[in-house]
């Protein structure tokens, strides 16, 4: 069963360029697509909070035609990839709305473009992929304006002794089969602490999959250590866990997936603890 892409589009530039990535990998693996493009009608609704009379017909309307081109011109960019692709216009909050859509589909990932500012805060998509990344259930893979569409190269994986540590390493192994890329695990050791028995374990895993795989230890900052060993590399793409929450309450490798996706000129997969965040199909036995 082939792996399924969802890639929201919005018409900005940032978003055709996230699409453009999607569309690669699909076409690269036999991965089908959905586009979905999503309007809010709450946006119909503000001038009549503040006690304008209107009639939120026209602006609905509008919103919905916008949708529409947005996903044409997202499927007439995958035909011409020869991508298998289907769309669906969205009404709702987008956050909800892109990751309610993708996990009614079957998908396997969320490709959303972002911008590299601190807490991931901009536009329109790139808000709405700061709120997808915190709460998908599924993984989602970031893509910066200045991402260069690379289909070469291993994938970099950040690796601890946490779940979703694990559930990062084992989608970038589902998508590195897929690419007949290799992996490589790294593991930062910032404070002293002795490699995680799961960056052996997953190794193995690699290598019972036909997968070829190389485990690193580093020391030093985690995000610089791992954005030089992709650098080194010439890595295709960083996976890191996230465990979706904010402040004190993050462990570090959910930080370090918020500073990867800031920071990284290369995609970045980010793989929620959760228990939709695996693939359904693709992973050794």
């Amino acid at each position: 069963m082939p792996l399924h892409v969802v890639v929201p589009v919005d018409g900005s530039p940032l978003s055709k360029h996230a699409a453009a990535w999607g569309i690669a990998l699909c076409r690269r693996t036999g991965a089908v697509m959905s586009v979905c493009s999503v309007f809010d009608p709450m946006l119909s609704c503000v001038a009549g909070a503040e006690g304008a009379l209107i009639d939120p017909r026209p602006m609905l309307e509008a919103l919905a035609a916008d949708a529409g081109r947005f996903c044409a011109a997202a499927i007439s960019q995958a035909a011409a990839e020869s991508v298998s692709v289907t769309s669906e216009i969205l009404e709702g909050a987008p956050a909800a709305s892109i990751d309610d859509f993708a996990c009614a589909r079957g998908a396997d990932l969320v490709v959303l473009g972002t911008h590299a500012r601190s807490g991931l805060a901009l536009g329109v998509l790139g808000s709405v992929t700061a709120e997808v990344v915190r709460s998908s259930r599924l993984p989602v893979v970031t893509v910066r304006a200045e991402t260069v569409l690379s289909e070469t190269g291993p994938i970099v994986v950040a690796v601890d002794d946490s779940e979703a540590s694990a559930a990062a390493a084992r989608v970038a192994l589902t998508i590195a089969a897929e690419l007949g890329a290799p992996i490589q695990l790294i593991f930062v050791d910032a404070h002293g602490d002795p490699p995680p028995a799961a960056l052996g374990d997953l190794a193995r895993e690699a290598a019972a999959a036909g997968v070829v795989c190389s485990t690193q230890i580093r020391h030093g900052a985690i995000v610089e250590s791992l954005m030089a060993a992709a650098a080194e590399s010439g890595a295709s793409m960083l996976a890191a866990g996230t465990h979706g929450r904010g402040g004190l309450e993050r462990l570090w490798l959910g930080s370090v997936a918020e500073g990867l996706i800031r920071r990284s000129l290369i995609p970045v997969l980010v793989v929620r603890c959760a228990p939709a965040a695996v693939p359904k199909a693709k992973l050794p036995s």
